[in-house]
């Protein structure tokens, strides 16, 4: 899992040609870092990505704790017929990780 992330930071040191050149795990004797992240940064519109990243996690965060909050509430406080069958199923799908389902 880190060594995909190790390479990206290796290359971003890099320049053009050394990437291509050099073996791929080598420590360039050359260390440049503006050139590659600016140019990034000129091709992408991070600013954008990163707002709707935001924006999209925020809603759902609230989304969440709003209606996990009914739920409790409606579970912890009244008696009605199917109430722990609906408990159990909450609580079961909880145990099942979200990329299994």
């Amino acid at each position: 899992m880190v060594l995909p992330l190790v390479w990206m930071v290796l290359a971003t040191l890099k320049t053009h040609g050394q990437l291509f050149t050099q073996p791929m795990w080598s420590i360039p004797a050359h260390v440049q870092l503006g050139p590659n992240i600016r140019r990034v940064f000129q091709l992408i519109p991070f600013w954008r990505y990163f707002t709707n990243s935001l924006i999209v996690a925020t809603l759902i965060t609230t989304g969440d704790l709003f209606f996990s909050t009914l739920a409790g509430f409606g579970l912890a406080k009244y008696r009605f017929p199917g109430r722990d069958l609906i408990f159990a199923v909450i609580v079961g799908t909880m145990m099942i990780p979200f990329h299994a389902a």
